[in-house]
């Protein structure tokens, strides 16, 4: 096996841009790219060093870019006043706006269901459920602790439609999962209070099965409940960088304890 020295480098960045937020479709063969200067690109992974045209070109920076489970759908959030984001989806194939174009999704979060029919955005103080084509029927709740000021928060879908798994982390350095069944749309099935000694991150799975806080949970959908995982070196989990692999499957993170980076 060839070292690092034996790979092939790329350099995506624009000449007139530095890359601000880059998101892998589910399949792993396309790279969503957003740039400072307002631009959106899709890079296919097989020609990384080819030139990829615009995709979208506004004035404000896309903060929020993803794929749909499918890859027929991608969101891009652009900044707007009082740190609130506009939300667009459009399909990969035309670049056009999927849904009613008159319908405004603002958040600062997205995530999309299995069968690529719903969206959740969240914002400060709730979560909103779309049907994306139908975008009229929506539910909306608040799943935050009252009175406690959110640093981070993340939703998922997970594998599923009918549920929706939030997390999130308070200025109290305490983390909450719950998960919300969309039947009743009321009904919290499940919740699980997380304390940490030290700063944290959130790392929620794009497809909502796992979460990783100081320790990673599994969602168990025969029990409806989280279920702990153990590692022997769980400790280095206490990262200040993460990711998934596209799947959900592999999860990189460097290390608060020696910096290193392990999968």
């Amino acid at each position: 096996m060839g070292g690092l020295d034996d790979w092939p480098e790329y350099d995506l960045r624009d000449r007139a841009s530095d890359y601000l937020s880059i998101c892998p479709s589910r399949d792993g063969h396309r790279l969503l790219v957003g740039s400072e200067d307002g631009t959106v690109r899709m890079q296919n992974m097989e020609d990384l060093g080819s030139s990829q045209p615009v995709i979208q070109d506004v004035t404000d920076r896309p903060e929020i870019i993803g794929f749909s489970p499918s890859g027929k759908m991608v969101a891009t959030g652009h900044w707007r006043p009082n740190y609130v984001y506009q939300i667009e989806l459009r399909d990969t194939t035309t670049w056009e706006l999927v849904g009613p174009r008159d319908v405004e999704y603002k958040g600062r979060e997205i995530a999309f269901s299995a069968d690529d029919k719903r969206i959740a955005v969240l914002t400060d103080d709730r979560v909103t459920i779309y049907d994306i084509m139908h975008p009229e029927n929506r539910l909306s709740f608040d799943p935050w602790p009252k009175g406690r000021h959110v640093l981070k928060w993340k939703a998922a879908f997970p594998t599923c439609n009918h549920l929706v798994i939030c997390a999130l982390l308070n200025d109290e350095m305490s983390g909450f999962l719950q998960v919300w069944k969309l039947k009743d749309h009321s009904e919290c099935t499940s919740s699980l209070d997380i304390n940490f000694n030290k700063w944290p991150d959130i790392f929620l799975s794009p497809d909502g099965l796992t979460v990783i806080f100081t320790h990673p949970v599994l969602w168990n959908h025969e029990t409806v409940q989280f279920d702990r995982i153990h590692f022997t070196d769980e400790a280095h989990l206490q990262a200040y960088f993460g990711a998934y692999s596209p799947d959900g499957e592999l999860f990189v993170c460097q290390s608060w304890e020696d910096g290193d980076v392990r999968v």
